[in-house]
C-alpha cells in the first residue's frame, strides 16, 4: 500500500470517528486526498479535508483539523505522526523508520 493511501485512510477514519463522537457535524465527508505540500516547511504530506469540512460546516478550519487529529489512530506498522495545521508532517516517520521515503 502506498503511504499516501495509508495516510488518507487514517485521516478518513479519524474524520468518521470524530463525527460519530460528535466532534464534527454530520456532513458528508469529502474524499481525503493526500499530496506533497508546495512548501517544504509544511511537512512531507498534506490533506485538505479539514479545510473542505470547515467550509461546509461554516466552522474554523483549525478546530476541524484538531477534531480530526484527536481521532487519528496509528496503524500497527507506523508510529504516531506529528501534525501541523492543516498539514501532516511525516518527519517523525523518517527518523523512526529505516527506509522511509524521503523527498
Amino acid at each position: 500500500m502506498l503511504i499516501k493511501h495509508e495516510i488518507a485512510g487514517l485521516v478518513a477514519d479519524a474524520a468518521a470517528r470524530a463525527q460519530e463522537e460528535g466532534d464534527l457535524p454530520p456532513l458528508a465527508l469529502p474524499e481525503v486526498t493526500v499530496e506533497h505540500p508546495a512548501r517544504e516547511e509544511h511537512g512531507d504530506y498534506a490533506a485538505s479535508v479539514a479545510m473542505k469540512l470547515a467550509r461546509a460546516a461554516r466552522s474554523d478550519p483549525l478546530a476541524v483539523a484538531e477534531a480530526i487529529a484527536k481521532h487519528i489512530q496509528p496503524s500497527e506498522a507506523r508510529p504516531w505522526p506529528r501534525w501541523r495545521w492543516p498539514r501532516l508532517a511525516s518527519s517523525t516517520y523518517a527518523s523512526a523508520m529505516p527506509g522511509w521515503p524521503a523527498r
